[in-house]
């Protein structure tokens, strides 16, 4: 059997003899990635976060009677009355997702209404940042006009 050795002008010929296809493959690979890594994006994420701080105030009756110490159980439910159903109604209200003329009720009997309440609680997150008089609130959305 014949060994044929293949020397770098060899390699030269072959690559000027196919430049066509090889160039079209280079630039086919190219774009495909481009699509794929385009296809792929992630949507971007904008969040809006804020701090309240909430002054509870004390009376040497509550000392004494041991209810200063259950602040914290009333931050939590400071926490979650952020995203209590009212006050989900009224920021869809404030934020021109629901008409600000219809009532409570209307909401929450409507299938459409609910889904923008329940859209807009997923968006939102509160909760008690331990050993502090404050609650954290976050807003995540899609679109920066929202924040």
């Amino acid at each position: 059997m014949a060994q044929y050795d293949v020397d770098l002008r060899e390699y030269w010929r072959i690559i000027r003899k196919r430049k066509a296809s090889i160039i079209f493959m280079v630039l086919l690979v190219g774009f495909c990635s481009y699509g794929f890594a385009k296809f792929k994006e992630p949507v971007p994420l904008y969040e809006a976060t804020a701090a309240i701080k909430i002054d509870i105030s004390t009376n040497i009756a509550s000392v004494l009677t041991g209810t200063y110490w259950q602040q914290s159980e009333n931050m939590d439910t400071h926490a979650y009355i952020i995203k209590s159903f009212p006050v989900l109604v009224s920021a869809a209200k404030s934020l021109g997702w629901i008409a600000p003329d219809i009532p409570d009720e209307v909401v929450r009997d409507n299938k459409k209404y609910i889904s923008i309440i329940e859209r807009l609680k997923s968006m939102v997150e509160a909760e008690h940042q331990a050993g502090t008089p404050m609650v954290s609130d976050a807003h995540k959305s899609e679109s920066p006009a929202r924040q």
